[in-house]
């Protein structure tokens, strides 16, 4: 791994919630404030996102995303150390009727969540609460990085899959009656399918309504948000993503009506999403995107 996260790692095993913690988001909050190009993406997209905050609230939304990010980070290198804390952290989890009546059905289910709140953190809490969760996962950037976070996961009893692992695996997963973790917030890139997401057509990946046409499991989403440092909550709803008509018909309006319950989620919780992600690649291309 990288020297920067080692040493935020060794900074991690020493960290109780408390001082300590709070002292170690401080050192990254203000070391992801630095970082300019992340900066100025987060921006672009909440100038897009919402255009009638000012220019002012805008910043400050940024400024909360940040020190959300860096709570998550810090949140994940104690929950390292004892995953089962995870039950503990996640103060409520509604509706879970939604995995369960499905699950006693035999059936899987297709599980979508955005990056919001402490995503890693909700997915811990399902594995340990024992809920058989296989998400679809990119590897980091930075290679160097991906073993720490491989372990982690490994650790906290999840289990992943490669985005691009054949579709056959992932079909496999919901045909035994499991959940299949899609985190499908990011742009789709040239294989994506044109959506709507914040008033905006862009491309979005289309793997949950993909997979729910062929394999007739429900699709359902997580919301997970923090109420506090180490204090979280979790609502499980279902999207209704069934239409008529052929494959392409399906999956294109079903991609449509999960951006729509991603963006709620979102809505609710600005300061808790990934902005600095380039999500709007399309809006990007625009020389007015990076104004203001």
């Amino acid at each position: 791994m990288s020297w920067k996260t080692a040493l935020v790692c060794a900074l991690g095993r020493r960290l109780r919630p408390g001082w300590s913690a709070s002292a170690l988001v401080g050192l990254l909050e203000g070391a992801v404030l630095l970082a300019r190009p992340r900066r100025a993406v987060a921006l672009g997209n909440l100038r897009l996102a919402f255009p009638e905050k000012t220019a002012e609230e805008r910043r400050a939304l940024y400024r909360g995303c940040v020190r959300h990010l860096a709570w998550s980070a810090v949140e994940c290198l104690v929950l390292d150390r004892e995953p089962r804390q995870a039950l503990e952290w996640v103060e409520e989890a509604r509706g879970r009727e939604w995995l369960d009546r499905p699950r006693g059905e035999g059936k899987g289910v297709v599980l979508v969540t955005p990056h919001l709140g402490n995503w890693e953190l909700c997915a811990a809490w399902m594995a340990q609460a024992g809920y058989p969760l296989c998400a679809i996962v990119r590897p980091p950037d930075d290679p160097e990085d991906a073993g720490f976070l491989e372990a982690f996961r490994e650790r906290s009893g999840l289990k992943t899959l490669d985005k691009e692992a054949p579709m056959t695996r992932a079909v496999g997963v919901l045909r035994r009656g499991e959940i299949l973790g899609i985190v499908s917030d990011q742009h789709g890139g040239p294989k994506g399918v044109e959506a709507p997401f914040f008033g905006v057509v862009t491309s979005t990946v289309p793997g949950p309504s993909v997979f729910a046409h062929l394999t007739g499991c429900p699709v359902v989403m997580v919301e997970s948000w923090r109420e506090a440092p180490f204090r979280h909550r979790i609502r499980f709803s279902p999207v209704d993503w069934e239409v008529p008509g052929d494959r392409e018909a399906r999956v294109r309006e079903g991609t449509a009506r999960v951006n729509a319950a991603l963006e709620g989620a979102i809505r609710r919780h600005p300061e808790q999403w990934l902005w600095q992600h380039r999500r709007f690649v399309e809006a990007m291309r625009e020389g007015h995107f990076f104004e203001g």
